[in-house]
């Protein structure tokens, strides 16, 4: 998760953090230095937090992604979630189709 606008060529977005609630549950885990109040700084790298979940099936793991992001608020900055959450949910990703290049084209509007 990064503090970074994909709607505007990734541009950092830097700010106080007014409001942090990660998901959390069974098969999720989250590395972050982040909570309410934090001043994000556009001296450092934008990286605000590892999201990490599983599943006994990539299905299983892929629903469970889908969910964390939908749980995943972050207010006073802008971050990539949105982006990601459109990823996770896009066909080519759930039928396990992409490649090196497959964002590219994706954010081209080249691939769903």
């Amino acid at each position: 998760i990064t503090a970074q606008d994909p709607d505007n060529d990734f541009a950092p977005s830097t700010g106080c953090i007014t409001g942090w609630r990660p998901p959390m549950g069974r098969n999720i885990r989250m590395e972050s230095h982040c909570y309410a109040g934090l001043t994000v700084s556009p001296y450092y790298d934008p990286l605000l937090a590892k999201l990490i979940v599983n599943g006994r099936t990539r299905e299983e793991a892929v629903r469970k992604l889908q969910c964390a992001l939908e749980e995943f608020d972050v207010e006073g900055i802008k971050t990539n979630i949105p982006f990601l959450r459109r990823i996770v949910n896009s066909e080519g990703f759930q039928a396990n189709k992409f490649d090196t290049r497959w964002v590219g084209r994706f954010m081209a509007g080249e691939e769903r």
